[in-house]
């Protein structure tokens, strides 16, 4: 079973979809589909509102979240992504903000570094571009 294999599958199990408060008519989760990419750029759903409120709600439900980066992302650069979880208000954005930056390794490698909360993780990985590839998908390893 392949990674996204994995993910699918444990997205889609009604216990995992009940604590992120996923509404029942919408529980079939796939990793793509390019009928929802074409709705959401035809109604510029993608670039007309913050979905910061989605990421606050899961964190105060208790759901550890982990958002990380590729160095080489020239999508999503790493620094707006850590602003932006900087800036996130939930009973736990003190602790985060204070979390300090702290290297991570992978079989004695340099993976990258990390920032760890109770309940939010922030990860940089180095080497990795705007999708972390299969590749570099065993660096996550160790960051909780």
């Amino acid at each position: 079973m392949s990674n996204s294999s994995h993910l699918v599958h444990f997205l889609n199990r009604p216990d995992v979809q009940d604590r992120l408060g996923v509404d029942p008519g919408a529980r079939n989760f796939s990793i793509l589909s390019c009928e929802v990419a074409e709705l959401f750029a035809a109604n510029l759903d993608m670039w007309s509102f913050d979905t910061g409120h989605y990421v606050e709600a899961l964190l105060e439900r208790g759901v550890r979240t982990l958002y990380f980066n590729g160095n080489q992302d020239a999508v999503c650069n790493w620094r707006g992504t850590e602003r932006w979880l900087d800036e996130l208000e939930w009973t736990g954005r003190q602790e985060f903000n204070e979390a300090r930056r702290e290297d991570w390794f992978v079989e004695s490698k340099t993976a990258g570094w990390k920032r760890i909360s109770p309940l939010l993780a922030f990860a940089y990985v180095r080497g990795a571009g705007h999708i972390v590839s299969g590749k570099c998908l065993h660096t996550r390893r160790g960051i909780y």
